[in-house]
């Protein structure tokens, strides 16, 4: 079935997969689903507490919180009720909160926790603004409504009421305000469409080959589109799963006990694991590191040829059958073993990063964008990626390179304006 907006697409997925797990979130020290039927009952919970405090077509709510299951509804209660998320990365401060506040008005503000909480209240004292607040996580706040009042408070709205708002949206509808500072250094809201999004989840889906069982473990900041359209859009829109770090501290456990297919990250994320594998192989036996170092050099070599469709030599071919079972299966294991790809983008990625991993057998796919083209204009293809580039452009972008050597894209993913 073809669906022309997000809010379409979540419902599709609610009504395919009612009984597969959308999300695992760590709860008492385990990773715990969250059904395709129940994320979409907390949906429309959440949908008609924001549809009371007068949340219509086109008004904004705004989420300040770090990745949780909570900032996901949020956003898609906004998006069936044709409303505008904007989300605020919760690293900023308060003058730099007030100055997304103040230009984007939303009606409501969702925060994390007492922290955040306090520092919207700092960011918006004085300033004429009044967004409705709703906090996530209730410990040491008493006089601000929760996440989990809202979402058992009794409402109007119906379930077919709401239904007959997201078939009623439109591809051209701005579901998006995201801040980026750009290169003036003044925060500007990039206003992305149901049709941006989409498009361009299409053409990324077509390369990466998706399974039913991918699995993408969440890490990188909802706030930055990257992650809010690979990480939190596409694997909704194909019915896949998405699990929640527990923290970036706990990053390395969480990849081992989840086990993810398909997993985000910026170059430097990537560059730290290779310096900690590294750092730990300085430590084993002269016997090991020798084992290791030349498996680096055959995998090296294996990875070489097979980018560039050459014939891999027997003595390689057959050094490498022994030595993965011996070496990389152990790296691969680090990071839960089932990877498929991970994902870089953000900034430059290495050369001698994307090589290193690939000769342990873990492919990272570079890819260009920015926050204005929903995000992404080119990526490496999986089949024949070349490191040290961005790849190539995905389905439905064009790319030219002016005279002066600035980058120009047109496509159906390109921003409606600021």
């Amino acid at each position: 079935m073809a669906v022309d907006t997000l809010s379409k697409a979540f419902w599709r997925s609610v009504e395919q997969h009612a009984e597969k797990p959308a999300m695992l979130v760590k709860r008492e020290k385990q990773f715990r689903p969250i059904t395709y039927r129940e994320l979409g009952r907390r949906v429309y919970a959440f949908a008609r507490a924001l549809h009371e405090l007068g949340v219509r077509k086109g008004d904004r709510v705004a989420i300040l919180s770090e990745n949780c299951p909570e900032w996901a509804i949020t956003d898609w209660a906004t998006l069936c009720l044709g409303g505008i998320t904007v989300p605020i990365y919760p690293t900023l401060t308060a003058p730099q909160v007030l100055e997304i506040l103040s230009d984007s008005e939303p009606k409501v503000l969702v925060v994390s926790d007492r922290k955040q909480l306090r520092k919207a209240c700092e960011a918006i004292e004085g300033s004429g603004l009044s967004p409705q607040m709703i906090v996530i996580d209730p410990k040491d706040v008493s006089d601000t409504p929760t996440f989990e009042q809202m979402l058992n408070q009794p409402g109007a709205l119906t379930e077919s009421e709401l239904q007959a708002m997201v078939q009623a949206s439109q591809p051209d509808d701005i579901i998006t305000f995201i801040y980026t500072s750009g290169t003036t250094g003044e925060p500007k809201g990039a206003m992305l469409t149901h049709h941006n999004l989409i498009t361009n989840i299409e053409a990324v889906l077509e390369l990466i080959d998706w399974q039913p069982t991918d699995l993408f473990l969440s890490f990188l900041p909802l706030s930055h589109v990257f992650e809010r359209m690979g990480g939190h859009f596409l694997p909704i829109y194909a019915g896949l799963t998405i699990a929640y770090a527990e923290s970036l501290f706990t990053l390395a456990n969480d990849m081992q006990e989840v086990k993810p297919t398909l997993m985000l990250g910026v170059p430097r994320f990537y560059a730290s694991v290779m310096d900690r594998i590294l750092s730990s192989v300085r430590q084993m036996p002269p016997l090991r590191q020798k084992l290791f170092y030349r498996m680096l050099e055959v995998g090296k070599i294996y990875s070489r040829c097979w980018r560039e469709g050459k014939r891999v030599p027997l003595g390689v071919k057959l050094q490498h059958a022994i030595l993965d079972k011996l070496v990389a299966s152990k790296i691969r294991e680090r990071v839960g073993g089932r990877l498929r790809y991970f994902v870089s983008g953000g900034a430059a990625l290495p050369k001698e990063v994307a090589e290193f991993f690939h000769a342990f057998g873990i492919l990272i796919l570079e890819g260009y964008g920015l926050t204005e083209t929903s995000p992404v204009l080119t990526v490496n293809p999986p089949k024949a990626p070349r490191f040290g580039s961005v790849g190539k452009p995905i389905r439905g972008v064009e790319i030219k390179i002016a005279e002066d050597g600035e980058i120009l894209a047109r496509g159906p993913n390109i921003m409606k304006g600021y």
